[in-house]
């Protein structure tokens, strides 16, 4: 999920499942052509949070966020003409996702994080690639996790405990080389690495 602007409608994809993996690892093989890569935030519900009416407040989505978490979203496509394809088309290509790489929880707390304040590396082979400070456009979380609540609500899909979020690129996508050490660090968040 995420949004372009502070006061954009957020978009969203599902992450499937088989998709979600652990720090460290490895993605090799065909499969892995674009290596896009993007340094985001990401939390995970500690119980569900399904509001009744309407978006739910802040203190309603705080309450309902027990972990944040450092996470790379590799990028993929299964279109052929990427860049040029229909939103329409990107949209049922789960905005190019491939995979999500999954940091250890951090020991922040929820209501301390501040995407307009989070410091984003990333790193390709040990070279800095890019160093950001507040990179995520969407800016205001709260509003987002609202938003995507209240839009899955109405769709019969709830967001339920144990799911992760993640919440948009910190560092804008930048392309891995083939066979690279990605390693990402979000200050005071944690950190989190894979290999092509």
């Amino acid at each position: 999920m995420g949004a372009r602007g502070l006061t954009l409608e957020p978009v969203c994809a599902p992450l499937p499942r088989a998709g979600l993996l652990s720090s460290g690892s490895v993605l090799s093989g065909p499969a892995w052509q674009l290596r896009g890569v993007e340094v985001e935030v990401a939390v995970r519900l500690g119980r569900d949070l399904m509001p009744d009416t309407a978006a739910p407040d802040i203190a309603s989505v705080l309450a309902a966020v027990d972990a944040v978490l450092p996470v790379i979203e590799v990028v993929e496509t299964r279109l052929a003409q990427w860049r040029e394809s229909d939103p329409l088309a990107q949209l049922a290509d789960l905005q190019s996702h491939g995979a999500l790489i999954i940091g250890a929880p951090s020991n922040m707390r929820p209501a301390q994080l501040d995407l307009r304040t989070v410091v984003a590396y990333l790193a390709f082979d040990g070279q800095p690639v890019a160093s950001t400070r507040g990179g995520n456009p969407a800016a205001d979380l709260w509003r987002l996790l609202g938003w995507l609540a209240w839009h899955c609500m109405q769709r019969g899909q709830p967001l339920r405990a144990g799911q992760i979020i993640t919440t948009g690129s910190c560092t804008g996508m930048l392309f891995a080389p083939e066979r690279a050490r990605v390693h990402a660090d979000l200050a005071g968040i944690g950190h989190v690495d894979l290999q092509f």
